[in-house]
């Protein structure tokens, strides 16, 4: 949790890019209806967007099946 701590601190960016594309896979794995399973190899860019009277988080990440032998895929979510 140090680690994060020091990327909250000094890569605020970063860090909201990681907690979005945690939340995103979180999310996706615990429906019971998506057989596949997803493991998060990487967050990449995260923004804010503005519409009218909401705000919606959108973020770029690498995740893989958890799947022995599976691929990377990139996702927009």
């Amino acid at each position: 949790m140090e680690a994060f701590k020091l990327i909250q601190e000094k890569e605020p960016n970063l860090y909201q890019s990681i907690k979005f594309a945690e939340s995103s896979v979180e999310h996706h794995n615990n429906d019971p209806n998506n057989e596949v399973k997803y493991k998060l190899i990487k967050a990449m860019e995260s923004r804010y967007m503005f519409e009218s009277d909401s705000a919606y988080g959108h973020v770029s990440f690498m995740a893989r099946p958890m799947k022995d032998g599976s691929k990377e895929q990139l996702f927009f979510a």
